[in-house]
C-alpha cells in the first residue's frame, strides 16, 4: 500500500467514499497505519475515534487542517484508558466548556470562575456538585431578565431566539467532549444536560444583551453573536482537549487551594533559606 504523505492531505468533514488526499481525519490515520479506506480504523481507540469524527466535522477548515498533527499519536490508541478518557472529557465540560460561555455574561463570571478554579473534576458527583453553585447563578440572572424591558421586548421572539441559540451551539466544535464522555454517559447524561442547560441560558442572557445595544436584529443574528464571541476560544480548547485525550493527561490544575498552597510553600522557602 502507498504511504502516505500527511502534508499532502487536505482534512475534510465527513466519511468519502475512496482514498484521495482529500480525507477525513480517521481516514487519514488508517491510511497512516496501512489499514483499509474507512473512517473507523481498527487501530484508533473507540473513544478517540468518536471524538476525533465530531470535532473534524464541527471545526472551520483551516483549523481542521491542525488535526493531522495527531494522525501518528493515534495509531495503536486502543488500549483500556477509555475510561480515564471519558473523566477527562467530563472535566473538559466543567472546567473549560462551561465557563468559556459564562464569561460572556459579566454578572456570571465569579460563576465562570468558580468552576475555571477547581481542581479537576474527573467523576460524576464531583461534575454535579461543580456546577451547582454556577447553575444557581445562571438562574437569578434569567429572573432578572424576564421582568426586563429588553426581554418584554422580544415579546414572542424568546423561544425562537432560545432555539436558534440550541441550534448553533449544536453545530460548534466543543459537541465533541460530549461524545468524549460515552464511557461514563449512562450516569453522566443528565448532569450534561444540565450543562448544555446553563450554557444555553448564559447564550439567551448574552444575545439579550446584544439586543439591549442593537435593536432591530434577527433572532439568528442575535444567536449568532452571542456564540460567535466565544466560538474560537471553544474551538481551540477543543483541539488541546483532544491532544490530551490522546495522551490520557489532565489539564493542569489551577484551583484557589493551590495557589495557596504555592503562596505557603514559598513563604516556607524563604524563611528557610
Amino acid at each position: 500500500m502507498e504511504p502516505v504523505d500527511l502534508g499532502r492531505i487536505v482534512l475534510s468533514k465527513g466519511a468519502n467514499p475512496t482514498r484521495t488526499y482529500r480525507l477525513c481525519l480517521q481516514e487519514a490515520v488508517a491510511w497512516f497505519a496501512d489499514e483499509p479506506h474507512s473512517d473507523r480504523p481498527r487501530c484508533v481507540s473507540p473513544v478517540l475515534s468518536q471524538v476525533g469524527r465530531v470535532l473534524g466535522d464541527r471545526l472551520p477548515d483551516g483549523k481542521r487542517q491542525r488535526l493531522k498533527d495527531f494522525v501518528p499519536a493515534l495509531v495503536n490508541t486502543v488500549d483500556d484508558r477509555d475510561d480515564d478518557r471519558s473523566r477527562l472529557a467530563v472535566d473538559w465540560l466543567v472546567r473549560d466548556y462551561a465557563p468559556a460561555w459564562l464569561r460572556l455574561v459579566p454578572q456570571l463570571e465569579l460563576a465562570a470562575e468558580s468552576l475555571t478554579r477547581r481542581r479537576p473534576v474527573l467523576t460524576v458527583p464531583a461534575a454535579a456538585e461543580a456546577v451547582a453553585g454556577p447553575r444557581e447563578a445562571v438562574g437569578n440572572a434569567l429572573y432578572t431578565l424576564y421582568g426586563s424591558a429588553v426581554w418584554r421586548g422580544l415579546r414572542d421572539q424568546g423561544t425562537e431566539l432560545l432555539h436558534a441559540i440550541s441550534r448553533r451551539l449544536s453545530r460548534n466544535a466543543g459537541e465533541c467532549a460530549v461524545v468524549g464522555t460515552t464511557m461514563l454517559a449512562q450516569s453522566f447524561i443528565p448532569v450534561c444536560g444540565k450543562i448544555r442547560l446553563m450554557v444555553e441560558a448564559a447564550l439567551l442572557l448574552a444575545a439579550c444583551a446584544h439586543a439591549a445595544r442593537h435593536p432591530g436584529l434577527s433572532t439568528e443574528q442575535l444567536a449568532a453573536a452571542a456564540v460567535h464571541r466565544a466560538e474560537a476560544e471553544v474551538e481551540d480548547g477543543a483541539i488541546e482537549l483532544y491532544s490530551r485525550l490522546i495522551q490520557v493527561r489532565e489539564r493542569a490544575s489551577t484551583s484557589w487551594l493551590d495557589d495557596d498552597l504555592d503562596r505557603l510553600l514559598g513563604h516556607r522557602t524563604e524563611q528557610d533559606g
